[in-house]
C-alpha cells in the first residue's frame, strides 16, 4: 500500500506542478500580451484584435484554475485556526481529515458540474466574435474541470495518509497520524 501511495502521491505532484507550471507560462504570455496591446494601441493607434476576450475568457481562467492542486499540497490555502488551536493534537487531526473530506466532496462536486458545462460548450463549439473574428471560447471551459480533477486526486490522497498513517498529498501536510498519537 505504502509503494501505491508513494507512486500516486508522485504523479499527483507532477499533475499538479505541470498545471502550475501552465498557468505560470499563461501568466506571463498574458502579460506580454497586455503590454503588446498597449503599446500598440498608444503608439501605432492599432490594439491587438480580441485581446480582452483573450485575457478574460482563457488566461485569467488558467491562471485562477490550474494551481489550485499545487495551493493545496503547499498547504497554503487561508485557515482559520481561533478555536481549533486551542484542541489537542488528535482532535485537530481529525478535523483536518474532516476537512479534507468535505474539501474532497465539494472539488468532486465542482470538477463534474464544470466538465459538464465543458462538454456543452465543446458540443455548440461555443465562441464569441471579437473584433471582427470568431475566438473559440470552449477550450478554456475545460481549465476548471482540470484544476478542480487534480485538487480531488490531492484531496483523496490527503486521506488515504490520514487513513493509512503514510503522509502523502503533499510536502507541508499534518504530522502523521502516528506522530500525532505520541504528542497527546
Amino acid at each position: 500500500m505504502e509503494k501505491i501511495l508513494s507512486l500516486s502521491d508522485r504523479l499527483a505532484a507532477r499533475a499538479s506542478n505541470m498545471a502550475t507550471i501552465v498557468a505560470g507560462v499563461l501568466c506571463l504570455l498574458m502579460s506580454v500580451h497586455i503590454v503588446a496591446d498597449v503599446c500598440l494601441r498608444f503608439i501605432l493607434h492599432m490594439p491587438l484584435p480580441g485581446t480582452a476576450a483573450i485575457v478574460s475568457n482563457y488566461y485569467m481562467v488558467a491562471v485562477t484554475f490550474l494551481p489550485l492542486a499545487l495551493v493545496e499540497r503547499m498547504a497554503a490555502h487561508i485557515s482559520v485556526e481561533i478555536v481549533t488551536e486551542r484542541f489537542g493534537h488528535k482532535v485537530q487531526y481529525n478535523l483536518q481529515a474532516l476537512v479534507w473530506l468535505l474539501s474532497l466532496a465539494i472539488a468532486i462536486l465542482l470538477c463534474i458540474a464544470t466538465w459538464s458545462e465543458a462538454m456543452g460548450k465543446w458540443r455548440v463549439a461555443a465562441y464569441v466574435m471579437e473584433s471582427g473574428f470568431r475566438l473559440y471560447l470552449w477550450p478554456a471551459y475545460f481549465f476548471p474541470p482540470l484544476g478542480f480533477g487534480i485538487l480531488s486526486l490531492n484531496y483523496a490522497l490527503r486521506l488515504l495518509g490520514y487513513l493509512t498513517g503514510y503522509p502523502a498529498g503533499g510536502e507541508n501536510q499534518l504530522k502523521t497520524a502516528a506522530e500525532h498519537l505520541k504528542l497527546d
